[in-house]
Order: structure tokens, then C-alpha cells, then sequence
């Protein structure tokens, strides 16, 4: 079996919790359009998709969605990005990959500012080679766009590449480039989404998805 070379990683529900900082953004939000908040289990499932997707499907009108993204951005920038933790055993999974001469990179639906400032904050860049994010100025960039953008930075490979992930959108478009794919369970993703997205692999803890991708050493 070849090696595993490049690694993609999502951000959101995967190498950070960033729950608490989005959910109060996404509350501000609604609250300034006078959309009803759903529950904290509804609004939690809700996380994954672009953000003017996601706004739309809470309730917010199509013709107003833009507007109201940049409500959330402003409300998210000035209080919830940093109001989020790296999860346990993350950040040596990285370290562990690096050391094997593992290319990474980050494909996430998160604005691409937010996504800088909040890798900085956190003293993650240095762990990737490539860092892709959604599009700031375009209404909305496909999950699968960020990471053919990643692939495209990554270059060609004759390894293992795996796109890793906590929803559908991560699966579906990691699988839609012929990239192998890993769900992980800790993220924001249902046991009923799960079942429906089939990816490769699933780990259920950092350490689990260590032992899956530290298979043997790629220097």
C-alpha cells in the first residue's frame, strides 16, 4: 500500500472546537433579522455548510443573506473567533505528521481572514503547508471548491492523500476529487449523516485517527 504523503484537513468540528464563538455569532444574526433561534441541537447541526447557506437555511431571506453576512462576520470577528479550543491530542497528531515529512493543509468553509487570524492565534500555521479557505468576497465557496484549491497548492503526489472531516460536505467533496476520506465522530456531524456520507475510514478520537494516518513513515 503507498504511503499516506498529503493530508486535508478540515478545521471546524475537526482540529478545533469552535462551536461556542460561530452558535453566538450565528444567534446575533438571526436576532438582528427577527429570525426565531432554533434549539442548541438544531442550531449545532446547522454548522459545516458556507456560511450565506447556512444563514439561508436558518431562515434568513435569500435577497437579505448577504447583508446578514456581514453582520455575522462583523459580530464574529469582534467576539466569538477566539472563543473556541483546539481538541486533546490535536496538536501532537500534527507535530507527529509533520515529523513523518506528511504535507497538510486546511480546507475550510470558514472565511479565509477568520481562518489566518485564528490559525495564527492558536500557533497552528507552521503545521501547514497550504491553508485554504472559503472565499471572503464571493456569496458562497462549495466545500468541494476549497479543496481542489487545497489539492491544486499540494501538488501531484504517487501517496495516499485523505480529506479529513466532521460532516458531509468534507466526505462528499474529499470524495469527489478521488481523495480517500476519514470522519471524525468528536465534530458536529450526526450518527444519521455518517451512515448516509460513507467515507473510508471513521475515528472516533485524535488518537485513533493518529494511528490510522501514522501508518509508517513517509521521510
Amino acid at each position: 500500500m503507498h504511503r499516506i504523503t498529503q493530508v486535508i484537513f478540515d478545521l471546524d468540528g475537526t482540529v478545533w472546537d469552535s462551536a461556542p464563538g460561530i452558535l453566538s455569532a450565528i444567534r446575533h444574526t438571526l436576532g438582528t433579522w427577527g429570525v426565531p433561534v432554533p434549539a442548541e441541537a438544531e442550531l449545532r447541526g446547522s454548522l459545516g455548510p458556507p456560511l450565506a447557506q447556512m444563514l439561508t437555511e436558518l431562515g434568513v431571506p435569500d435577497h437579505e443573506v448577504g447583508q446578514a453576512v456581514t453582520v455575522y462576520r462583523q459580530h464574529y470577528a469582534a467576539v466569538g473567533e477566539f472563543d473556541c479550543a483546539i481538541y486533546p491530542g490535536i496538536l501532537d497528531l500534527l507535530a507527529s505528521l509533520r515529523e513523518q515529512c506528511v504535507a497538510l493543509a486546511t480546507a475550510t468553509s470558514k472565511g479565509r481572514e477568520a481562518t489566518l487570524r485564528m490559525l495564527e492565534h492558536f500557533d497552528l500555521s507552521r503545521h501547514f503547508d497550504v491553508i485554504e479557505a472559503a472565499s471572503m468576497t464571493a456569496r458562497g465557496s462549495e466545500k468541494s471548491e476549497v479543496i481542489q484549491a487545497a489539492i491544486t497548492q499540494l501538488g501531484p503526489t504517487t501517496g495516499r492523500r485523505l480529506m479529513i472531516g466532521d460532516r458531509k460536505f468534507d466526505i462528499e467533496g474529499g470524495t469527489a476529487h478521488g481523495l480517500e476520506t476519514v470522519w471524525v465522530t468528536w465534530g458536529y456531524g450526526s450518527e444519521q449523516e455518517l451512515a448516509a456520507s460513507r467515507p473510508d475510514h471513521v475515528a472516533s478520537s485524535p488518537q485513533e485517527l493518529g494511528r490510522l494516518l501514522l501508518v509508517s513513515p513517509a521521510c
